[in-house]
């Protein structure tokens, strides 16, 4: 069975809003992602996170409400969820989306409506009157693709809505007669706004009208209603310029209605007026908010005002350029929050151009309403667009989409870190990810073996080490340069068990020989003495401030306070004390010979370091580090003879943890507590009132500057318009290939030039080394990085298009655009080092199809090509690829893998279209000897080898006979490795695979063992019948909306980790489940038996690891 965890969670903002009085006096933004609500306080110093909402399913829309029912007063936070089974409660604003959607009511006094209208774009509330009926203003594609906009008025009495005036085609809503009907000039077509998809309520306007925004692709229309009856007017078109679409030759693509169907009561004689007023053209793309922004991350301000009903002023101010964004919200005092769902999430500032750089309007003229309806005429004067410009002063990391990864590897096979290539439109980027803690490399001292503890040394002159081996000590000098300090023999000459500086100028030393106070290192001079016997030697010790504590061999535990008068022994406080049987003592000290023990705790492992934390408003924590590598925390409360404890465990390693005591605070919301050193380091900080850990692989003795405590650290390079679509890590050159297209935009013309080319990156720096443009018309479709013949190549499939116009019409980051390409190549690449270093074309193949993967098996390069997929024998005298076998059937070949069955690899071909195939390769010839097909309606995304008991494939949809698990989201890509650290506990999980997903998900899949297959198994299955989510969201519905089977063969870890932060009734009930079979098990000695609590937790804390 397999365990799939979220290393990290999707990070677009797709939604924000801005709440007064949400947590406090204050402002608060509140922001969507695709599986969370957040919210963050807007302060002085910026934005503070304050909590969140987990749900399951997709959040497709966000709204505030505000409560004046009694006996409820207040405020809530609306959101629309889109899954198999949506709820969605009162907004002011709803879009419907994918899915079928049905409101849930929780009073039985609560009445809602539904809508239904089909190919409903967007809809908006507009201002009333507060006694009238609630207005709604709907935008909808009829079924004769007309994109018609109409006011309706919902009636309190009748739950009915009645047509307040005739519907307007927003393309043309004043029914000019159109010259050229199949290629029509939108530019020239007075107030049209082709592709309109939303509409943004604006407020009350003068003498009562109320105005919203009709927002399209390249323009946004302003519109007002009138609830009068208007006046025939007449319009008179003004010259304008030519679309870009239409220049370009270009027509927008038609949606065809669903079905005809109404759900509203028709009024025959209107009474209200809607008149267009003005038109801006605020760039391409799919514009969102004023602001606007458009799918280039262009901002754009529009301004206006009204004078007498006769006249209306427009001004535009270009603000430069953002990520993209999904949404924009306006905090205050001129800061704006622009959230992405491709990009980084900013808040940025303002910058208006100065009131001296006003200019006059460079022009008037007028347009008019429709001639048959009453719409007024007015006055535009339009002003001369001006310039500002953004501040960003916050920035909120995003690595969606995620469209490809590579796994860069230590030299001795460790992952260092993941390149994902990320983002779209104009916010393309490079993101390193990298598991555990910041660090900034200051020195490193190297060739000094055998460390087993060291303690610094503060001095006047610059600070020094105190370093233990074995059999001896040894003082190191750090300024001006590292040298070893000429100390006396009685300090170096013994190993040392704990050391500190006490007033600054006393060095406390404890050996197994007894407690030394040093006042003069060099010269041996001694403060303070305690001498252990020969026949009583210490055996371990600890020093914590001025107090030093020693355990002698004879089980004698003595406490010693040093000052400058030498050493005088403690006979009040309290221990910790652990033996080699796995118990820790808690001993209140009360004279010289007498201890009191409060508590024993036992653990299945022996405690290999102890330490307090203390806290003033919190009970005292007990750290403590286990011979298995785990981290047990325990709350600890002394109260004269009473002890009450907590536990909290985590494992931090495979070796004997030691903990350090550490006091760093990087910011005001953690604390460094400890660092834990096992097979790897970790560092214990507080956040949240709880402890978290940070991980990092550092070797030797190394002077590093704290810079994050972050589980995962991401660097980002960005790219602009170039957009990094796959790329491959090669092993051993510290190098990464990546495909890149640059895509470039004429705001003019709207014309998008678009070019590929093959980049060579350094792995760690991502400092572009070589690039290798290709042709025109000639776009990448597949990078891989390949050893054949002891020697490593990089291989790139490529599609060519027959014309510009196919070119025109494709998209090249996106495959499924190369599918109507009838040529592709295969182009053979090696690394040239002597050249800086560079890419070398060694040969290529040209095919009827593009090349979408490659692998090697036996020997062979497997080409997967349109329909066929290839076995290819590569010749080195001189260099070229001959085809060895061949296999054709009737639909797409897009992914390749190689899986080891019976200790025989076999070929498996994952179709874009519905089919897994399985082929056996000889391996002397390259035949294809045999065939398996399953012919599942698949539609693979990716493809990677997977070993779960019996070796199998994983397939990104997650559809298999083996095993089965919605995920909501487009899995983009799988390869082997992980970034987690490794369990301590070998027979509970291995981790396997990683992931990435379109929303930004970066996952971990794992194995499981069998000391935790039964027990998670029967407690996922008892929480998803227990346990909902918010609105009642069932977790297997909200991964089943697109994968309609039941979840088999996996452990979705996010979905268990719950079950520690459950209140301890809701608990008992999923242990004990519904009836006494459905009890959660554990496996002893192969019998079940009931597994408890502490049980679940702890196997909870180690498969959390891969969190």
């Amino acid at each position: 069975m397999l365990y799939i965890a979220s290393t990290l969670t999707p990070t677009p903002v797709t939604h924000s809003v801005a709440v007064t009085g949400f947590t406090g006096e204050g402002q608060s933004l509140v922001v969507a992602k695709p599986d969370r609500v957040e919210v963050w306080d807007v302060t002085a110093t910026g934005l503070v996170f304050r909590g969140e909402l987990t749900i399951w399913g997709t959040i497709a829309g966000l709204a505030v409400t505000n409560i004046s029912v009694e006996p409820i007063q207040g405020g809530a936070l609306d959101y629309l969820v889109s899954q198999a089974r949506a709820t969605d409660t009162s907004s002011a604003k709803a879009r419907v989306l994918h899915g079928r959607h049905h409101r849930q009511q929780r009073r039985s006094s609560l009445t809602l409506d539904s809508i239904r209208e089909h190919n409903l774009l967007d809809l908006t509330f507009v201002p009333c009157e507060d006694s009238g009926n609630p207005v709604l203003t709907f935008l909808w594609m009829s079924e004769e693709n007309k994109i018609l906009l109409q006011p309706r008025a919902l009636s309190l009495q009748t739950h009915s809505f009645t047509d307040l005036a005739a519907r307007t085609d927003v393309v043309n809503p004043l029914d000019l007669p159109m010259s050229d009907v199949d290629n029509p000039n939108f530019l020239e077509t007075d107030f049209s706004c082709p592709a309109g998809r939303s509409v943004l309520s604006l407020g009350m306007g003068p003498n009562g009208c109320r105005s919203f925004l009709v927002v399209g692709d390249e323009f946004a229309v302003m519109y007002c209603i009138n609830p009068v009856p208007a006046s025939p007017k007449t319009i008179a078109k003004g010259p304008v310029k030519r679309s870009p679409r239409s220049e370009a030759g270009g027509t927008g693509k038609r949606r065809k209605s669903s079905q005809s169907g109404r759900s509203v009561n028709t009024d025959p004689e209107p009474l209200w007026s809607v008149q267009p007023v003005w038109r801006v053209r605020q760039g391409f793309g799919t514009v969102l908010a004023v602001l606007l922004g458009d799918e280039y991350g262009r901002l754009t301000a529009v301004g206006w005002e009204f004078e007498d009903m006769e006249k209306v002023q427009v001004g535009m101010i270009d603000m430069g350029v953002v990520s993209a964004p999904s949404s924009l919200t306006y905090l205050d005092n001129g800061y704006l929050f622009s959230a992405s769902a491709c990009g980084d999430s900013l808040l940025v500032y303002l910058v208006l151009p100065s009131p001296n750089s006003t200019r006059q309007p460079s022009g008037k003229g007028k347009e008019k309403a429709h001639d048959i309806s009453d719409a007024g005429a007015y006055e535009i004067v339009t002003a001369e667009p001006q310039h500002g410009r953004v501040d960003v002063r916050e920035r909120w990391m995003n690595i969606a989409p995620a469209k490809d990864f590579a796994i860069v590897k230590e030299d001795d096979g460790r992952v260092s870190h993941v390149v994902v290539a990320s983002g779209s439109a104009s916010s393309n980027s490079f993101r390193v990810v990298r598991s555990g803690v910041g660090f900034e490399n200051l020195m490193t001292i190297e060739e000094i073996p055998g460390i087993e503890r060291m303690w610094t040394i503060p001095a006047a002159d610059g600070p020094s080490l105190m370093v233990s081996f074995a059999y001896s000590t040894t003082i190191l000098q750090i300024e001006p340069e590292v040298s070893v300090f000429k100390a006396a023999d009685q300090v170096t000459a013994v190993p040392t068990f704990a050391a500190g500086l006490v007033d600054k100028s006393l060095l406390l030393q404890v050996t197994p020989e007894g407690i030394r106070l040093w006042s003069d290192l060099a010269a041996g001079m001694l403060a303070g003495n305690v001498d252990a016997p020969e026949d009583n030697r210490i055996a371990t010790a600890n020093v914590r401030g001025n107090i030093a504590v020693a355990a002698f061999r004879d089980g004698t535990v003595t406490l010693f306070r040093a000052s400058s008068q030498g050493l005088q022994e403690v006979v009040k406080g309290f221990l910790a004390i652990a033996d080699w049987c796995g118990e820790i003592d808690l001993v209140a000290v009360e004279g010289a010979d007498q201890g009191t023990v409060l508590k024993s705790i036992r653990e299945a492992a022996y405690a290999t370091s102890l330490q307090f934390q203390e806290s003033n408003n919190e009970p005292t924590r007990l750290l403590a580090g286990l011979s298995d590598g785990t981290f047990v925390s325990y709350s600890v409360k002394l109260n004269g003879a009473e002890c009450s404890d907590s536990r909290h465990a985590s494992s931090l390693g495979l070796r004997p943890l030691r903990l350090i005591a550490l006091d760093i605070s990087p910011n005001a919301e953690e604390h460094v507590v400890a660092a834990g050193i096992s097979d790897r380091l970790s560092l214990v900080f507080e956040s949240r009132d709880h402890y978290e850990f940070s991980s990092s692989g550092k070797k030797g003795i190394v002077f590093e500057r704290l810079t994050s405590l972050k589980k995962l650290q991401v660097q980002t390079l960005d790219l602009g318009n170039r957009s990094a679509t796959r790329v491959a890590a090669l092993p051993g050159y510290n190098l990464v290939v990546a495909e890149t297209v640059t895509r470039s935009m004429d705001h003019q013309t709207g014309d998008v030039l678009q070019s590929s080319s093959v980049e060579l990156r350094n792995a760690t720096t991502l400092e572009l080394l070589s690039e290798f443009q290709l042709p025109e018309r000639e776009a990448v479709a597949s990078v891989n990085a390949v050893t054949l013949h002891g020697r490593k190549y990089i291989l790139v499939g490529t599609a060519i298009f027959e014309n510009e116009d196919a070119l025109e019409d494709a998209t090249l980051e996106d495959v499924t655009s190369f599918i109507a390409t009838n040529r592709g190549r295969l182009l053979l690449f090696q690394i040239n080092e002597s050249a800086g270093p560079s890419l070398d074309l060694v040969t290529s193949m040209t095919f009827n199809g593009p090349v979408y993967d490659t692998v090697v098996i036996h020997g062979f390069l497997a080409v997967a090509t349109s329909t066929k997929v290839s076995i290819l024998r590569l010749t080195t005298q001189p260099p070229s690829l001959e085809e060895a076998a061949s296999f054709a059937f009737a639909f797409e070949t897009h992914h390749l893998a190689v899986v080891e069955i019976d200790k025989e690899k076999r070929l498996v071909v994952g179709d874009a279209m519905r089919s897994i195939i399985v082929l056996s390769v000889d391996p002397e010839s390259g035949d294809i000897v045999g065939d398996q097909r399953d012919m599942n309606a698949h539609l693979v995304r990716c493809l990677s080898a997977v070993h779960d008991v019996e070796p199998g494939v994983m397939i990104a949809d997650g559809i298999t006979p083996a095993a089965s698990i919605g995920l909501s989201e487009d899995v983009t890509r799988l390869q082997p490795g992980t970034l987690a650290p490794v369990s301590a506990e070998g027979d509970i999980l291995r981790a396997d695979l990683l992931c990435t997903t379109v929303n930004g998900r970066l996952g971990v899949i794992g194995e499981l063992g069998k000391g935790s297959i039964r027990t998670l198994d029967d407690l996922q299955r008892n929480m998803n019948k227990l346990y909902k989510g918010p609105g009642g969201l069932e977790w297997k519905e909200s991964g089943n909306m697109l994968v309609p089977r039941e979840t088999v063969g996996f452990i979705d870890g996010d979905f268990v980790q719950r079950f520690s932060s459950l209140d301890s009734s809701l608990q008992d009930k999923i242990l004990s489940g519904t009836s006494a079979p459905e009890a959660v098990s554990k496996v002893v000695d192969g019998e079940l038996e009931n597994a408890s609590k502490a049980d679940v937790e702890r196997i909870l804390e180690i498969v959390g690891a891969l969190h």
